[in-house]
């Protein structure tokens, strides 16, 4: 017969009986393992870096097919290893291939200059930041930030739209070597040396460029040839992979990346 923790059930409690209670008691609650199962009813906590938002419920159930993006999702670049290099491509494929002179070696990417969610403006040479109501908030001409005088004589309040073709959405990590080129051609062609910039051709001939480095394979050729470098190796993938198939879903790449 158990013995109930605070002492016999018949005539006073037993003091002794009950402080030891509480210090059983105690001891259970503090058990770390107790303690992450209540910090934790679902599961061990997922880093919010890795975790997965959603709008509303997804029933994994009823999905068959699961479909993967190549970069930036089954395969992790070391971002700011693949935007040097391909930054440094770009600009020797301008020299060589576009006929713009060598002084723009001189020209060093700067990514924390850039950020995905700004445009560029063709027709007047800028980088502009958009406020929280679509008008221009800031602009670089260059390195030099504008004033305000200079946004209110040059947009006049004007919202930027994304069907407008005199601008250009820096929309993805990719796109962040060209706006910092753009921005940095136009710093030492125009500020330093003087020179004439068509703007709305530099920013297509940057654009080209990069395209050219993407599609005649020169870049993927250096990535190759030394994986280890550019791209993490995910520990994690595999196993999620493998999850994903044994659970009876069929898996597929979509990408331009192959």
């Amino acid at each position: 017969m158990l013995e109930p923790l605070h002492g016999s059930q018949v005539g006073p409690i037993d003091r002794a009986h009950t402080v030891e209670a509480l210090r059983r008691a105690r001891g259970v609650l503090e058990d770390p393992g107790l303690r992450g199962l209540l910090a934790h009813p679902g599961g061990d906590a997922v880093e919010r870096s890795r975790a997965i938002y959603v709008n509303r419920n997804l029933r994994m159930s009823n999905v068959s097919m699961v479909g993967f993006d190549m970069d930036y999702t089954l395969a992790i670049y070391h971002q700011r290893r693949i935007e040097q290099l391909s930054f440094d491509l770009t600009v020797k494929k301008l020299i060589e291939a576009f006929g713009y002179p060598k002084e723009i070696e001189a020209v060093r990417y700067d990514g924390a200059f850039v950020m995905r969610g700004l445009f560029v403006d063709k027709r007047h040479g800028n980088l502009i930041k958009m406020d929280r109501f679509g008008h221009v908030g800031r602009a670089y001409h260059g390195r030099t930030l504008l004033s305000d005088e200079e946004l209110a004589r040059l947009y006049r309040n004007e919202r930027i739209r994304l069907k407008n073709p005199e601008y250009a959405w820096i929309d993805t990590l990719f796109a962040l070597p060209e706006a910092c080129l753009f921005a940095d051609t136009i710093a030492l062609l125009e500020v330093k040396l003087g020179r004439t910039l068509d703007y709305g051709k530099l920013y297509d001939d940057i654009r080209e460029a990069i395209d050219t480095v993407h599609r005649d394979n020169s870049l993927k050729q250096i990535i190759r040839a030394d994986i280890g470098r550019y791209i993490f190796k995910d520990p994690e993938l595999g196993p999620a992979l493998h999850k994903l198939r044994s659970g009876g879903k069929r898996l597929f790449v979509l990408t331009n990346s192959l």
